[in-house]
This record gives structure tokens, sequence and C-alpha cells, in this order.
């Protein structure tokens, strides 16, 4: 099949459809509450190993869009294998591997934190990472060289992404679901807008001393045996 024919095709079926009512059109979504507090817990699975997840709330597609483009680029100074917060916790041993992400959203886009660590590093893999967030609100977390480096490697990906009709399709449908057709074909000049302070103002108003949700996920037989070591850093998460 050509393209000229699925062009067609979707004329001859499609042409007639008219829009219907809105059925959401005078309802309102209810505001998200913000978070009052840290709040930290554990899960129990049959886990090998021990996950740490950190989630905050993020900016909004609808009221705040310049910070969604920041957003991206954190999760990319955070990712990139030569990153320093990779450096410092997944190249000395302390953690399996480490990852960070946004996901844009029209009222609160969850920013995630994740992480792995063996049992036997989990005290001193803790206390890092609590470090590591710490570090992220200092001015020389990343240079201009991490910055400019972070934006390419954003803007590769997604063009490298929509080499993929799939992905293509997933992408535009993701977006103009939450932020409109315009912010997906201006997404690029917008990402290239963006500079160091934009960053920074990023991290200041949705990551740095900002409340979050810790989730600590092993099996019942660590949770028995590191029992203090995970009491120890949970305690220590709810009272940063």
């Amino acid at each position: 099949m050509q393209a000229a024919d699925v062009f067609e095709s979707a004329e001859k079926h499609l042409k007639r459809w008219r829009r219907s009512e809105d059925p959401f059109g005078d309802f309102e979504d209810p505001p998200v509450p913000p978070l009052a507090r840290d709040t930290a817990f554990v899960v129990q699975a049959d886990a090998a190993n021990v996950t740490l997840m950190i989630r905050w709330h993020g900016p909004s597609v609808s009221e705040d869009p310049n910070a969604t483009y920041a957003a991206d680029l954190v999760s990319e100074l955070v990712n990139q294998p030569t990153s320093g917060a990779q450096r410092r916790l997944v190249d000395t041993g302390l953690f399996t591997d480490v990852s960070m992400w946004y996901i844009t959203s029209n009222h609160v886009g969850p920013i995630e934190l994740t992480a792995r660590t063996t049992p036997e590093v989990l005290g001193r893999a803790c206390a890092a990472l609590q470090r590591e967030l710490l570090l992220l609100g200092r001015e020389d977390y990343f240079t201009e060289v991490d910055f400019e480096a972070a934006q390419k490697r954003v803007r590769v990906e997604a063009a490298l992404d929509w080499q993929s009709t799939g992905a293509l399709a997933h992408s535009i449908a993701t977006t103009w679901s939450v932020g409109g057709l315009d912010y997906f074909l201006e997404y690029f000049d917008r990402l290239s807008e963006q500079t160091v302070d934009d960053v920074r103002s990023y991290l200041t108003k949705y990551i740095t001393a900002r409340p979050k949700v810790i989730g600590l996920l092993t099996s019942s037989r660590v949770r028995r045996a590191q029992g203090s070591t995970i009491r120890t850093c949970l305690a220590n998460w709810r009272a940063s």
C-alpha cells in the first residue's frame, strides 16, 4: 500500500465524520493538592535487591510550560553516563543504575528518580543519594558544557524516536492530549531557548528542598536482615 492509498481511504471513510459535543465540556478537573511534607514507606516484594523511588510534583504544561523543557534537560543532566550523578552514584558501585524522568502532564507532571542498589551497601547508598539531591541546588552542579550536551542529547534522542512511525504517532497523540499540537510542533524551538538560569529556576521551584515521596522496595528477607539500616534511611529522608 502506498501513501496515496492511505490518504484516499481516509478521505473516503472519515470525511463524513462530524465533531460531537465535548462530553466533559462543563467538567472541571479538581486541583491536585500539593505535598505537605516528605513521606517515606517500604513496599515488600520478591526482589533480590533494593529499589529506591523518589517522586516530586512537577510542572503543569498548561500553567508552567517553560519549566517542562527544563525538566527534560535536568533528567538528561542526571542520566547521561558522564554526569557527576552517575560518577558519584553508579561508577562508585553504590548503585547499579540511577535514572530520572519527568512526564509531561496537564496538571501535575510527576518527576521521578529511580535508583537500584544491593542490601550490602544500602546504608551508604542511601546517604549518597541524599547528598546528591542536596548538590542539585548548588550553582556548580553542572557546567555550561554539561548543559549544552544535555540539550543536544535530548534533541538527538527525540529525533531518533521520530524515525519510527509507531513512536512518532505515540508522541503526537500523547503530547496533543496534554499540551496541544502546538506544544509538540514547537518543542525543539522552545528546548533550544532554555538557559542555564531556566534550569536552575526549575530545580529551585520543583525539586530542591521540596516535599517528596520516597518508596523503598525490597524483599521481606532483606527487610528483616537490614531492618535497622532501612529504618535509619527512611528516618533521614523524613528529617531532610
